[in-house]
C-alpha cells in the first residue's frame, strides 16, 4: 500500500552566535540561540515505493544522491534495519547554503516523517542520529526557539514565553560555505566572552536582544564580501532597530517594531538591492 506523508522544515536564524573553542576533531564549541523561521519552510513530502530510494526537487541542482535528504534516510535504514522504499519530493524555499539552516532542516523533516511513519526510534536514537548527518540537525527534529552549546547539539529550551521578533531576511541570491567562514574565523575571536540573551529574551525587551545580538562569523564572511557589509548598513540607514548575518552567512537579518515597519524597510530598500531576494517573517 502506499502512504503519502508530508512534513515542513522551517529555516532558522541565529540570534546571537559565539565561539567558544576549536576543537581538534575541526568542530568549533559554540554558544548559540536557534530561532525558528516558521514563515519560510520547506516541504518534504514522502511516498513509500517499492525498490526505490530517490528524491526530486523544484530545485533540480538539488536532486542529487548528496542531497542531506537522502543521507538521513539511509543513515535511517541503517539504524533501523528498516528496507528503504521510498521517494521522496522536496519543495525548496529557503535559499540554499544562506546561514539559515535549510539542508539540515530538510534532513531533520525526513527523519521525522520516517519516525513518525514506522516509529522505530526513540528521541535519543533520533538525536544521535540527526547529529551523525549535521551539527544543525538535532535542533531542527523539535525546531523551537533554543539555546545551544557544544558543536550545536547540546538544547536547551526555556520554559518562559518569549517574545515576538518581527523579522526581515536579505539574501544575496549568492552561497557561502559554512566550512570556508569557520576555517576563517580570526583567532582572537575565539573564546570571546559572549552577551546574554537568554536574559534578553526572558526579559521579552527588545532593546537588550539587540544588545545581546552578535555574530563571530560575520566579520571574515562580511570582508570577503562587501555587498553584504552595504545590505547591513543599508537596512540599519532605513530604519531597522538591528541587522545582522544568521549563521555562516550570508543572509543578513533585520528586526523591526512591526510587519507594517519591515514592509516599509523593504519598499525603501529593495530597488537599491535588485538582485537580493527579501523575505519579511513576522
Amino acid at each position: 500500500m502506499v502512504s503519502n506523508l508530508h512534513e515542513d522544515a522551517p529555516a532558522k536564524i541565529n540570534l546571537h552566535l559565539k565561539i567558544i573553542s576549536r576543537r581538534a576533531d575541526g568542530y568549533h564549541e559554540l554558544d548559540t540561540s536557534f530561532w525558528p523561521l516558521p514563515e519560510l519552510v520547506d516541504h518534504v513530502k514522502l511516498e513509500v515505493r517499492p525498490h526505490c530510494l530517490q528524491i526530486s526537487c523544484s530545485d533540480q541542482r538539488l536532486a542529487t544522491p548528496d542531497n542531506l535528504c537522502l543521507v538521513a534516510a539511509k543513515k535511517y535504514a541503517t539504524a533501523t534495519g528498516i528496507t528503504p522504499e521510498w521517494f521522496f519530493h522536496l519543495n525548496k524555499n529557503i535559499p540554499v547554503a544562506a546561514g539559515l539552516g535549510g539542508g539540515s532542516s530538510d534532513a531533520a523533516a525526513v527523519l521525522r516523517l520516517l519516525n513518525r511513519h514506522y516509529q522505530a526510534l526513540n528521541s535519543t536514537e533520533m538525536a544521535k542520529l540527526a547529529l551523525s548527518i549535521g551539527a544543525d540537525v538535532p535542533y531542527f527534529l523539535d525546531p523551537r526557539p533554543a539555546f545551544a552549546s557544544g558543536i550545536g547539539e547540546k538544547l536547551i529550551y526555556p520554559d518562559f514565553k518569549f517574545p515576538k521578533l518581527h523579522v526581515l531576511l536579505v539574501n544575496p541570491n549568492f552561497p557561502v560555505s559554512a566550512a570556508w567562514a569557520y576555517r576563517n574565523l580570526a583567532s582572537n575571536a575565539i573564546g570571546a566572552s559572549h552577551k546574554n540573551m537568554l536574559q534578553a529574551l526572558k526579559n521579552g525587551n527588545l532593546n537588550e536582544i539587540v544588545t545581546a545580538m552578535e555574530n563571530d562569523l560575520e566579520k571574515p564572511v562580511l570582508n570577503k564580501f562587501p555587498l553584504l557589509r552595504i545590505i547591513k548598513q543599508t537596512l540599519l540607514n532605513n530604519g531597522a532597530i538591528a541587522a545582522a548575518m544568521s549563521g555562516s552567512g550570508p543572509t543578513i537579518f533585520a528586526l523591526g517594531n512591526s510587519s507594517t515597519h519591515l514592509h516599509e524597510i523593504k519598499s525603501a530598500i529593495k530597488p537599491r538591492l535588485p538582485a537580493c531576494r527579501f523575505i519579511i517573517c513576522s
